[in-house]
């Protein structure tokens, strides 16, 4: 409840040009250098390394946007012991829900930028079977407004299942929804 809708990327962004208007990709794949280094500070901190991708993701929403709050889609991949009937379920089980992160006083420490997305990444964990419209239910949203402008899917993928990137990014790209930016 008090959702106050998604942090749309396009009005935030300062305009050069004419308005656009359109859907765009972005992938983004971490060297083993570059990778090595954000696991080795999530291990240090006692987080995955989700959580640090996430974290910085909803800064960067919550300061385009203004709000004290990040809004965006992750994507949930598992399969929950009490969802009734889950040992009948043949193949994956995905999805990609809201992830609302109420963002700390720009004085307080990054360590609770990183307590509250993993907090908020706990609360939707058990609802990870859910639909989207069950929660825009449940969040009051009204029909046709979205729930989140942009999703963020962080995969640990071991590199040598790929041939190369190419065959990475096509795994992602054949996901297709109606959002506007996608983070992988």
């Amino acid at each position: 409840r008090g959702f106050a809708g998604p942090a749309l990327l396009a009005d935030c962004a300062p305009q050069t040009g004419p308005k656009r208007e359109g859907q765009a990709r972005q992938h983004a794949y971490l060297s083993a250098a570059r990778t090595e280094q954000v696991s080795g500070t999530a291990h240090r901190l006692g987080l995955p390394p989700n959580v640090l991708a996430q974290s910085a993701w909803a800064a960067l929403l919550a300061r385009y946007s203004g709000r004290g709050e990040a809004v965006f889609g992750v994507f949930l991949n598992g399969r929950p012991a009490r969802l009734q009937g889950v040992e009948r379920v043949a193949g994956p089980t995905m999805n990609v829900l809201p992830l609302r992160v109420p963002m700390p006083p720009p004085d307080r420490p990054v360590r609770d930028l990183l307590e509250a997305v993993t907090q908020a990444g706990a609360e939707i964990a058990d609802h990870q079977y859910v639909i989207q419209d069950q929660v825009r239910r449940w969040a009051q949203v009204p029909d046709g407004q979205g729930l989140f402008d942009s999703y963020l899917v962080f995969q640990n993928l071991d590199p040598r299942l790929f041939a190369s990137t190419e065959r990475l990014g096509t795994f992602f790209t054949r996901m297709s929804a109606p959002f506007r930016l996608a983070v992988t």
